[in-house]
Parts: structure tokens; C-alpha cells; sequence
């Protein structure tokens, strides 16, 4: 199956609230397996869907391997798997390629939703969260939209700039990164690859 630039497929890479399916996979001789159940360590890390595959992009990255559609020598698995008829945004990434990612690489613009700090008497900022405008009063959100930030009581909102790194602090991308690497030294690096798609 291959992605398309058709309107319900954009639609569906800006979609919020998708979930990531699939696995990693490597080759032997001619054939791909798939090894490891990628969706049960990037649990709706909707910052690296974006930085990676273009999926529910809030922060504005530039995707790196966004709309590749699904290989079609993947494994039987992802095969049958990805053929759902609400799947989306079937990508891919080799090794070598996850392995050669700028991590320090800004996005293009600020983040679209809000982030919440509460402020410290000496004035250090503890992270609380972040989401879209519309969760906060309309007095919170045109501070911000007009001037990037605001405080109010003890609490600073502003839309920020993320990097790259940003998008895989406390998650378990790492793990999964380093797994990957256990099967590149089995099998070649070229021979291990990241077959994804998405589910609202």
C-alpha cells in the first residue's frame, strides 16, 4: 500500500489523537520478519509521530519520513495489519536513517498548543503540561496568542519552540532505538527498518 496526496490523507496526517501501529522489522536473505511490536513503546508520543512521520504535527517539525506509504516487501504481518480501512500515514524509516537523525533541529514554527509552568518564589519552572487553546479560559489564550507568553497568579503559559530532542524526553523511543541496534548487529543495519502506520 502507498500514500498519496490525496485531501483525506493530508487530513489524516494533521489528525490529533492517533494512535501508532506496527513493528520493527529485518531482512533475511530476501524476505522481511517483523521482530518487535513498535506501538507498545511509542505509546501517543504525538510530538515524534510529528517529527518523524508527519502525524498530528503540533510542534510544525519538518517531517523526515513522512508519506512513504508501506513497503510492499514487508512482512505478512504488517501486511494484513496495515490493510484496516481507517489506518493512515503508512511510513518508514531505516536504521541507518533513525540513526542519522539531528536530534538539535528545531521546529519550523511554535508549538500549537500552550505549555503550563507552575513558577517557584525563586522563580524556577516546573513543567505541568501542555495542550490546545481551547482548554484554557479565552483570557489565558489571547494573552498568549499575542504575545508568545503570560503569567497569571503562579502559573506561565507560552508556545514554545521544540527541538527535535524534545520530542523523545522520557519516552521509550530510546529502547526502542537500541533494540533496533541489537538487530543491526545481527543482521546489517541496512537490514533493519521502522514500518509504521497510524489509527485515530
Amino acid at each position: 500500500m502507498s500514500s498519496s496526496s490525496s485531501p483525506e490523507l493530508l487530513a489524516g496526517l494533521n489528525r490529533y489523537g492517533a494512535d501508532l501501529d506496527g513493528s520493527v522489522e529485518f531482512r533475511q536473505e530476501s524476505f522481511w520478519y517483523a521482530a518487535i511490536n513498535a506501538g507498545l513503546f511509542l505509546i501517543k508520543n504525538y510530538d515524534l509521530f510529528g517529527c518523524l512521520f508527519g502525524v498530528a504535527n503540533m510542534a510544525g517539525f519538518r517531517p523526515l519520513f513522512a508519506g512513504r506509504g508501506l513497503p510492499t516487501d514487508s512482512s505478512d504481518d504488517i501486511l494484513k495489519a496495515a490493510a484496516s480501512s481507517s489506518a493512515f500515514g503508512h511510513s518508514w524509516a531505516s536504521l541507518p536513517e533513525l540513526q542519522a537523525v539531528d536530534w538539535t533541529e528545531e521546529a519550523t514554527r511554535p508549538d500549537a498548543r500552550i505549555a503550563e509552568y507552575e513558577v517557584g518564589e525563586d522563580g524556577s519552572l516546573t513543567f505541568l503540561g501542555k495542550a490546545d487553546a481551547s482548554s484554557y479560559s479565552s483570557e489565558i489564550a489571547q494573552a498568549v496568542s499575542q504575545s508568545g507568553s503570560a503569567v497569571f497568579g503562579h502559573r506561565l503559559f507560552r508556545r514554545e519552540v521544540l527541538r527535535r530532542s524534545d520530542a523523545i524526553k522520557g519516552q521509550d523511543y530510546a529502547t526502542l532505538l537500541a533494540l533496533m541496534e541489537v538487530l543491526g548487529r545481527r543482521f546489517g543495519a541496512e537490514n533493519v527498518r521502522l514500518v509504521v502506520y497510524f489509527d485515530a
